[in-house]
């Protein structure tokens, strides 16, 4: 009787794909089904009523305090009721920022918005705060009225303090209202690849 001996089969390689924005995509589609209140599945109602439909993955995967509060209080009709100390407007600025990384801040919400952000434990949004309040004030008045954005220096210290490589800071026009300059504090966090982030080193 004949031995059949199995021949070897021919190697497959394997390649590698990737698409080095893909997360951008994925959270911009994610931001606008926010917008649109699409798949919502965790509604935050505040002490004035007024509520945010939120994707329960995005702000928890971003910060423990509503998953804390979750586990504490339970949710009432899919509803999870947050506590006075956070403002409806307050977390809709960081519910944004969540979602797309961005954060545009008027001069009389700062404080509050600060306090906020050490209050959940977001600690990166926390480092990018405290490295804009180290900032001298500017003392020049026509100055003082353009967008305020931190600097590159800042933004390296930061990152060697955070461990996140390539942490960049990116300047953002001013917001217009009609003729009046709206005086804003505009904040968008970047992280890069690890070759971007040494060469951002490199040139400090």
């Amino acid at each position: 009787m004949a031995v059949v001996v199995p021949t070897a089969s021919p190697k497959i390689r394997a390649e590698d794909f990737s698409v080095d924005n893909w997360g951008r995509y994925v959270f911009k589609n994610l931001s606008g089904m926010y917008e649109s209140g699409e798949f919502c599945d965790l509604i935050l109602q505040f002490t004035n009523l007024q509520i945010l439909k939120v994707h329960r993955v995005v702000v928890t995967a971003c910060t423990d305090y509503f998953k804390t509060l979750e586990r504490l209080y339970g949710l009432t009709d899919g509803r999870l009721l947050v506590p006075k100390e956070v403002c409806f407007e307050t977390a809709s600025i960081l519910i944004k920022f969540f979602y797309t990384g961005k954060m545009e801040v008027r001069t009389d919400q700062f404080n509050d918005v600060f306090r906020t952000v050490k209050l959940m434990n977001v600690d990166l949004l926390t480092r990018l705060l405290e490295a804009h309040l180290r900032k001298p004030i500017l003392q020049n008045n026509q100055e003082s009225n353009h967008t305020v954005v931190i600097q590159n220096r800042a933004t390296v210290a930061l990152q060697q303090a955070s461990g996140v490589p390539g942490l960049k800071v990116v300047k953002a026009p001013a917001r217009k209202t009609g003729a009046t300059r709206i005086k804003t504090k505009t904040i968008l966090a970047r992280v890069q690849t690890q070759s971007q982030a040494k060469r951002l080193q490199a040139k400090v």
